[in-house]
């Protein structure tokens, strides 16, 4: 009988790790979209870029989407080899486990801030428009 019950909380454990790596998952994944986004939309703007001079400093919307987008991808990397160690559980976690649970954390948030500060950046730049 405790052995069931080991086992059904063994379960229960796993299944909450998967719902919650399935989330940070989730997240990761929308931070590399909105970077990509950003990224194409101002690459497809450069065909405009001569005609139009509301359009200047549209390089450094590239290079901050394009940092962000780099950001987000090796954060999603870290993630992955992160979430593997996780599903092992405490037992089957190597030594670098929170080493790479924090780097994808912190890249993560990086990428975020960038895209905020792009966001904020456009705002201001245009707003006159």
């Amino acid at each position: 009988m405790t052995e069931t019950r080991a086992e059904d909380a063994k379960s229960r454990d796993r299944d909450w790790r998967k719902e919650t790596w399935d989330v940070a998952n989730r997240a990761v994944n929308t931070l590399m979209v909105a970077q990509a986004a950003g990224l194409v939309t101002c690459l497809t703007l450069l065909k405009d870029y001569g005609d139009k001079p509301q359009l200047k400093g549209l390089g450094v919307f590239i290079a901050v989407f394009g940092l962000g987008l780099v950001a987000a991808i090796v954060s999603s990397f870290f993630l992955l080899i992160s979430r593997a160690q996780y599903l092992r559980g405490p037992d089957g976690r190597e030594s670098n486990y929170l080493a790479l649970s924090r780097t994808w954390i912190i890249l993560a948030h990086v990428s975020l801030v960038i895209l905020i500060a792009a966001i904020l950046l456009a705002v201001y730049k245009f707003s006159t428009l």
